[in-house]
């Protein structure tokens, strides 16, 4: 049997690009999914856009919270599935993300904490902008640089691992996706790489992954959050790991390991 997904997508005052988001969940036509949109009391057109599709969502609510970080979190304690992620309400999944997942998820019997795969970035009209490619995980991927080399946007992992290894902090608003995915990495959480494009990055003006207020809150977030796990630079390791990254896509576009 599929394992049950569950998807939590924070919705603030994002119609422009909110039904794409739902669509690219929806069309995925996985049998056994768990929607869930948390709104943040919007003004604009986006509670009337998730009527639209009430009856194909799981779980939805429209009111005032703390940011995107708690918005996540109640989303999270609604979910049940055996593996959880989230999409923010401008990003996309794209079609068979979820089977993608749920085939490496059986073929390994569920043993795997996380299973991520590759992202893009593209802009507010959906044309690529750049293609990432993750090597298999690496701790010091996620230690040593700032690209985390693996993406909400393309990641999902075990329901209980929310439980045994916390949930987002709800203190930071920008880099609770590094922290999460850094903290439990520490804990021992065991990744597991699927060799497919699974979703997107949507980068605009707007943004705030590019607005330059935003990109210093970024940073200090990356500062603060490594001092805290007591992580120091370390030029020869980030330069290693770089290596190691290149070796991979290197290989896997010459043997058509990556698409």
């Amino acid at each position: 049997m599929l394992p049950k997904i569950s998807i939590i997508t924070p919705s603030f005052n994002q119609a422009e690009f909110l039904e794409e988001t739902i669509l690219s969940v929806l069309d995925q036509k996985y049998e056994n999914l768990e929607y869930i949109i948390i709104d943040g009391g919007s003004t604009d057109n986006s509670v009337n856009i998730i009527k639209k599709y009430a009856d194909q969502i799981s779980y939805w609510v429209s009111e005032a919270d703390e940011g995107q970080t708690h918005a996540i979190n109640k989303g999270f304690r609604k979910a049940t599935g055996d593996l959880v992620a989230w999409m923010n309400s401008d990003d996309i999944y794209y079609p068979y993300a979820f089977h993608a997942i749920a085939t490496s998820y059986a073929n390994t019997n569920g043993a795997f904490d996380v299973y991520f795969g590759d992202k893009e970035n593209i802009d507010k009209e959906g044309k690529l902008i750049k293609r990432y490619y993750y090597p298999p995980f690496c701790s010091w991927g996620i230690k040593y640089t700032t690209n985390m080399n693996i993406s909400n946007q393309s990641a999902f992992w075990r329901r209980d691992v929310l439980d045994a290894m916390g949930y987002l902090d709800e203190s930071i608003q920008f880099a609770m996706d590094y922290e999460f995915f850094l903290r439990i990495c520490i804990k021992g959480a065991r990744f597991k790489k699927v060799n497919s494009t699974l979703g997107a990055l949507r980068m605009y003006e707007e943004n705030k992954s590019s607005l330059e207020e935003w990109i210093k809150i970024k940073f200090e977030n990356l500062k603060e959050i490594k001092k805290q796990n007591e992580i120091s630079d370390s030029f020869i390791k980030k330069g290693l790991f770089y290596m190691y990254k290149a070796i991979f896509v290197a290989y896997g576009k010459t043997f058509g390991r990556i698409n």
